[in-house]
């Protein structure tokens, strides 16, 4: 099962984006996104929200994965 890290790490290399760029663009060091992508650290909702808007994912990508952003999405336009 992925891992909010797995997750981050996975949009930042399909955005080609290194580690040291992502920390530019969002100021948290590279070590805390090296920690936080390897499961080490945990990340604040605050530092959550500025990694999503640089990686243009959503919140929920972030924390639960696609399937389940999917399936609700699904759900609600079926079951409004």
């Amino acid at each position: 099962m992925d891992t909010v890290g797995d997750r981050i790490r996975k949009l930042r290399q399909d955005k080609r984006l290194t580690l040291d760029q992502l920390s530019e663009r969002t100021g948290i060091s590279k070590g805390f996104l090296s920690d936080a992508e390897n499961g080490n650290r945990n990340v604040s909702s605050q530092n959550l929200l500025k990694i999503a808007n640089e990686l243009n994912a959503s919140l929920d990508y972030l924390l639960r994965g696609a399937d389940t952003a999917l399936k609700r999405y699904l759900n609600d336009a079926i079951f409004p």
